[in-house]
């Protein structure tokens, strides 16, 4: 099975357009959102847009249908978990600890509807843009082979968003849970004066 871990954002919509157009090689047939129930309003309304976008769109040569599924945690939506979590922790040169929530609510259901779906093994396909190589990883599971097509291509961001708006669609606004922590302070800004809407 060959999929693209879908996150709603810049990147992925991007190569979610080009797998469409075929300009990926050995492309993905179904796009996986894992919605931890805690994204912003304008993730979701994205997310509904491209599920109306792939399900219009024939993809070639072969003219199969490649549709976006959403899969959900059994922990329920992240913002509502009492379970135990790890505070944010930064590095003295500005970086982050590995944030946990990512393998709960997103890595974990995609795994979890991989199985479901009777995979014995499986390529996941992650928007990783050219400028973001130190976020290139394996798959920490043998069965799993991870590919960054965008790298691939030597995209960058810059790439994703025309590409976007060449295919006639909208920028979507960055992915990430209302209340991460992770957030910048001009987005904690934006969040409290109704500029965005969790």
């Amino acid at each position: 099975m060959n999929i693209i871990s879908y996150g709603g954002g810049v990147q992925t919509t991007a190569l979610l357009v080009l797998t469409l157009q075929g300009k990926v090689e050995s492309p993905a047939t179904h796009a996986v959102f894992a919605d931890t129930g805690s994204e912003l309003q304008a993730t979701y309304d994205h997310v509904d847009l491209m599920f109306d976008y792939t399900s219009d769109y024939l993809r070639p040569p072969h003219m199969e249908r490649i549709g976006i599924k959403v899969v959900r945690t059994d922990l329920g939506p992240l913002h509502g978990w009492d379970g135990e979590m790890m505070l944010p922790m930064y590095f003295a040169d500005g970086g982050f600890y590995r944030r946990q929530c990512t393998y709960r609510w997103k890595i974990s259901p995609i795994r979890k509807w991989l199985r479901e779906q009777g995979a014995k093994k499986a390529t996941v396909q992650i928007g990783i843009s050219k400028e973001e190589s130190h976020r290139i990883k394996e798959a920490n599971v043998k069965w799993i082979t991870h590919r960054w097509p965008l790298y691939e291509l030597g995209l960058n961001r810059q790439d994703c968003i025309n590409i976007i708006q060449q295919a006639g669609l909208p920028v979507p606004p960055k992915s990430s849970c209302f209340m991460c922590p992770y957030r910048r302070v001009s987005e904690w800004h934006k969040l409290r004066e109704g500029r965005i809407q969790a």
